[in-house]
């Protein structure tokens, strides 16, 4: 009797370990690295406002890529480049020469607008968005995004001097994760002699999205503020880490100023979808030996 509990037991046990979900293999492929090399230039032409100059993307990785192109967005305005396949070591150059009307850079009414709102002036300093997108040998679709601060009008003296050093300073806290939500908190400084209402945005790569919608903060002279916000996983890879930029607006003096802050957020091996297996795997294996220990103590008494 016992040693036949026992079989049986041992039978089960190797049943209930064959349910445990295995471990996610990674693929021992190559990868893809892009280098940017950006020679663009913003200026405003009466009722117009030129984008010029020559954006270089170059493959540093050890694998081809394809369906690679830039996407620019300046307020409403975004434009798309060609999309080309670059080799190993291989880059793409465009030289653009886009315009597009000054009233693109004003305020929207949309919730989802940048502006949260608020109606800013068409002059000052602006926040460029920039998304690289390519895919890798099976046509998966990746993103890479960065963001500058780029100037509109002519601004001189002050305005120009408020524009090179902004009376607000900004960082971002990345907090937690929890599954496919990642929360993290803005922390705004300022060192203005008048209140400001800061517009904020969050901007990411596709492979993630903002939860929090842009949104409105009112900075007091002198004071820190913060703000929580939340992003989340869409389809980003296991071990990555994405960039996540928040997009601060403001109306300072005549002019609109901006600042950027950033961070990264990581995406744990263990977070997210691969979570449930690993409770899984633990139940299982637990009762597994629990069961075994039944059986052999029901043996050794019969």
């Amino acid at each position: 009797m016992f040693r036949s509990g026992a079989q049986k037991a041992l039978l089960i046990l190797v049943g209930l370990l064959a349910l445990v979900p295995a471990a996610p293999r990674r693929a021992n492929a190559g990868f893809i690295s892009l280098a940017v090399t950006d020679q663009l230039a913003v200026r405003q032409e009466g009722e117009v406002v030129r984008v010029t100059g020559n954006y270089e993307v170059q493959n540093r990785g050890d694998e081809a890529t394809n369906g690679v192109f830039v996407a620019l967005q300046l307020g409403r305005w975004s434009h798309a480049t060609p999309a080309q396949t670059l080799d190993v070591y291989e880059a793409a150059n465009w030289e653009l020469d886009e315009s597009l009307p000054l009233n693109e850079l004003a305020c929207g009414e949309s919730p989802a607008d940048l502006c949260a709102g608020q109606v800013l002036p068409l002059r000052g300093v602006f926040p460029l968005r920039i998304t690289h997108h390519y895919q890798d040998i099976n046509s998966f679709l990746f993103s890479a995004v960065d963001a500058k601060r780029v100037v509109v009008g002519n601004l001189v003296g002050e305005e120009a001097k408020a524009a090179q050093v902004p009376e607000l300073q900004a960082g971002i806290e990345m907090q937690k994760a929890e599954g496919q939500n990642f929360t993290g908190r803005l922390i705004v400084r300022s060192s203005a002699a008048t209140p400001r209402v800061v517009s904020v945005s969050l901007f990411t790569a596709r492979e993630m999205g903002a939860v929090t919608r842009p949104f409105q903060l009112r900075v007091e002279p002198g004071s820190e503020h913060g703000a929580d916000f939340e992003v989340l996983n869409h389809s980003a890879l296991e071990g990555g880490s994405y960039p996540l930029f928040a997009l601060l607006q403001w109306q300072d003096g005549e002019i609109r100023n901006s600042l950027i802050a950033s961070a990264q957020v990581a995406v744990g091996r263990e977070s997210g979808a691969a979570r449930p297996k690993l409770l899984l795997a633990v139940v299982l294996v637990c009762a597994a030996i629990a069961l075994l220990v039944v059986m052999v103590r029901l043996g050794a008494t019969g």
